[in-house]
């Protein structure tokens, strides 16, 4: 059972019977004005606007210090906008970050640390914009409660991701590119009727989402009586891994990602990091294939090995 088509076409692309079945959804909610006799937060200050941030602070998937100076570069250009950062860290260190980067950039009154809360509703009601820095999810529960309550989303790209594959609604922006993100946020802060429009679309594109798939429950009990009644057959093998390819290296990148280093520490150029990186991320990528010790690595390390001979040689007779 996976959560992404991607992940079902790569095990079916290896035989593997492989069914997708998302996660529980919920269903579309008005998020503005379903309610006005509900207390409002006491940080959702009607007179400004509200941002959100929600997640486990944790840097390496979650990137929440991203987000921190995202919402840093909103705060020093509008003065009519607070942000909110919901959740809980793995440790004391997370929490002690964001207490100690609010206090450093003097920013008490614009960005809100709410910890961990038991239900996020009444954020989503009252929130104009969702801010998503993670780089790596499956199935994000977080986006589809936004897209529920018709919240736009500012996320990194993630384009394998089943909720926002007809790009409505939610606005993509390069990994880790906090500029770009900030000027995303920014444009829709300042533009009531787009904001409005973009809004609408995650509504259209979250209803139609929820017509056109199996719920999780329908698809567990279509799995269970094809199980039972002995019709899961072995999918024929398709070997077109090209979008399967940048997916999984799409996760193996940011599984190794790394921030930026002192160059005083290790001196080395961009350059030679970059081809350093690279290399890394080909090996992990190929070894998933081709374990060591396998008839697979040793027939591709004979191949490698003739072809360096012959590139080799090559060079050789060039500088003769």
């Amino acid at each position: 059972m996976t959560l992404t088509s991607v992940e079902r076409d790569l095990f079916s692309a290896y035989e593997i019977p492989s069914f997708l079945i998302p996660n529980p959804l919920f269903p579309p909610i008005c998020a503005k004005g379903a309610s006005d006799l509900e207390p409002r937060p006491s940080s959702f200050d009607k007179n400004k606007k509200h941002i959100i941030w929600i997640g486990r602070l944790e840097n390496i998937q979650k990137n929440y210090i991203e987000a921190m100076e995202i919402f840093k570069n909103i705060c020093s250009t509008l003065p009519d906008v607070t942000c909110h950062i919901i959740g809980k860290g793995e440790t004391p260190l997370e929490e002690k970050y964001v207490r100690q980067f609010i206090s450093d950039n003097d920013l008490e009154q614009r960005i809100i640390y709410e910890g961990f809360l038991t239900s996020a509703d009444k954020c989503f009601k009252y929130a104009d914009i969702h801010l998503m820095t993670s780089t790596f999810e499956c199935f994000p529960m977080v986006l589809s409660e936004a897209m529920s309550y018709g919240v736009p989303t500012v996320l990194y790209e993630m384009p394998y991701l089943e909720l926002i594959k007809n790009n409505k609604g939610c606005i993509s922006v390069p990994r880790h590119h906090v500029e770009k993100a900030s000027q995303e946020i920014l444009r829709l802060l300042t533009n009531e009727t787009e904001r409005h429009d973009c809004s609408q679309k995650t509504s259209e594109a979250y209803r139609s989402y929820l017509a056109s798939n199996l719920s999780h429950i329908q698809g567990l009990m279509s799995l269970i009586h094809k199980i039972e009644e002995a019709r899961v057959a072995k999918p024929q093998r398709n070997d077109s891994f090209i979008e399967l390819w940048e997916s999984f290296v799409s996760f193996q990148t940011e599984t190794n990602y790394q921030p930026k280093v002192n160059i005083k520490e290790i001196q080395i150029s961009a350059y030679d990091q970059k081809k350093i990186s690279r290399y890394d991320n080909c090996l992990s990528f190929f070894l998933n294939f081709a374990p060591k010790d396998s008839y697979r690595y040793s027939f591709s390390k004979r191949i490698a090995k003739w072809l360096y001979s012959i590139i080799k040689d090559k060079n050789i007779k060039r500088q003769d």
